[in-house]
């Protein structure tokens, strides 16, 4: 692994599943040694996510349905409820050794949506906070969702950020909650299409003045190597994911 504090790969679009197995093999891994804290910025292909306050009576649909429409179901252990993601949003997983860091979850969570705002602002986009909610919200629209877990003091999943979906997607659910309307994004907002690589690379130069340390660069081949390296068991079961997901 790099010798930074902190590595931030752009992993560009994966499959759901495998994205959880990759991080489900970091957190082993960071629980059991000491590691560089992980940014992982990328995109999703259709898929429903339900935390752990959902019931699939979040969807609005019949699930056949949505398997029809090459959309997955998963149930996952972040905190939250019903969330979508896919084309156009940005999705960021941190996982971070807490106690390191000296850190609750809570005050990260702040964190990652304080940086969000900065990098809306670059854009003209007037963002905020919600004492009610969590997330980050446009005129009582939200346009980025944040939910993790810990396990052992590590952290996992993250944030995603409405740039460029089809919001109509959200429809099929009750996005966190809300009524399906709720949700907004960049482009909606703005007029204007934005490369989710530009977002991207902006919140890897924004998220370092909030969490405190630098963010390297490492490529997605780089760390799927170190983690093959450090718990060859889980890697079988990530690369027979990718397998699926091509």
């Amino acid at each position: 692994m790099s010798g930074e504090k902190g590595i931030v790969v752009h992993a560009g679009t994966l499959d759901y599943a495998f994205a959880l197995s990759l991080m489900d093999a970091i957190v082993c891994i960071k629980r059991r040694k000491p590691w560089p804290d992980i940014v992982l910025l990328l995109e999703h292909p259709p898929v429903i996510t339900l935390g752990r306050r959902a019931t699939e009576k979040e969807i609005r649909c019949p699930i056949r349905m949505l398997k029809n429409r090459g959309i997955d179901v998963h149930h996952v252990e972040r905190g939250g409820m019903a969330t979508y993601h896919g084309p156009g949003q940005l999705v960021g997983y941190l996982l971070f050794d807490l106690k390191r860091n000296h850190i609750g979850p809570s005050q990260l969570v702040d964190l990652i949506e304080r940086a969000i705002i900065a990098v809306l602002t670059e854009h003209g986009i007037a963002a905020e906070q919600s004492d009610a909610h969590r997330g980050v919200w446009v005129d009582h629209h939200k346009i980025a969702s944040i939910g993790i877990g810990v396990k052992g003091g590590i952290t996992f999943h993250g944030f995603a950020l409405n740039c460029t979906p089809n919001l109509s997607h959200f429809d099929l659910i009750n996005p966190c909650g809300l009524g399906p309307r709720s949700m907004t994004s960049m482009a909606q907002i703005s007029g204007k299409s934005i490369a989710l690589s530009t977002i991207a690379r902006q919140l890897t130069t924004c998220l370092p003045n909030f969490i405190g340390f630098d963010l390297a660069n490492e490529p997605l081949e780089k760390l799927l190597s170190d983690v093959y390296d450090e718990h060859p068991e889980a890697f079988l079961g990530i690369a027979l994911e990718k397998e699926t997901a091509v």
